[in-house]
């Protein structure tokens, strides 16, 4: 394939081969493809995660019975987060070309309790890394207890929450008056997460300070930090 990094039709094309080898449920072969595309600089690793996996993840056909689809939809998550995983070299490459070695400051990256789609949320820690944070990583279903402690014995004044699912965000609020609480008002807490897409109205009404779509935004937030 001809290398096509940064054009729309490079990461349609890798999309597409992609979501062919994810309805195979080819776990080998898209683990291949995307390193692959990656070696040829048909995309970089920002562009993989933001448009080739996260698409990946929300445009999987619904058909056959609610358990067909649900063991579909944990197939294909185990995939990409294999996937995921498999790209940390890239990860690591790409912080290093924007920031050296230079420590960023901390950034606690979690889901709610209740919530338990978290592979949005470990592709988001990976971005914060590429773009100068130096991210904590606790996962699905954290309890706010948890996530109040780890602000803590990291000194971290940022915290990222993940929310897929509209219906949790009475949690995320839970954990941010929490962490809130504990730590004082001079936390920046920063909203993601299909549950506020179309719905930017939710990020006040849980009590964050801002939401980050993409790369760019979470580049802003750490320029923004100097």
């Amino acid at each position: 394939m001809t290398s096509v990094a940064g054009s729309d039709r490079g990461d349609v094309v890798v999309k597409d081969g992609f979501i062919s080898l994810l309805d195979k449920e080819d776990r080998t072969g898209a683990v291949q493809f995307a390193l692959s595309a990656l070696e040829r600089k048909e995309v970089d690793v920002i562009e993989l995660f933001e448009k080739v996996l996260a698409p990946s993840l929300n445009e999987m056909e619904c058909t056959g019975s609610p358990e067909d689809r649900i063991l579909k939809e944990h197939v294909r998550s185990s995939i990409v987060r294999t996937v995921l995983e498999s790209c940390q070299p890239y990860v690591i490459e790409r912080r290093r070309e924007l920031h050296g070695d230079d420590k960023g400051p901390v950034i606690v990256v979690a889901c709610p309790e209740e919530e338990y789609h978290d592979i949005g949320a470990r592709m988001v820690a990976d971005l914060f890394y590429i773009a100068g944070f130096e991210p904590v990583f606790l996962g699905a279903h954290t309890p706010r207890e948890v996530v109040s402690t780890a602000m803590v014995h990291y000194s971290s004044r940022f915290l990222a929450i993940s929310v897929s699912n509209y219906y949790h965000l009475s949690y995320a609020r839970s954990m941010i008056d929490e962490v809130r609480r504990s730590c004082g008002r001079g936390i920046t807490v920063i909203a993601g997460g299909n549950a506020f897409k179309d719905n930017e109205g939710a990020v006040k009404k849980v009590g964050a300070d801002m939401i980050a779509k993409d790369h760019a935004d979470i580049s802003s937030v750490r320029k923004g930090v100097g």
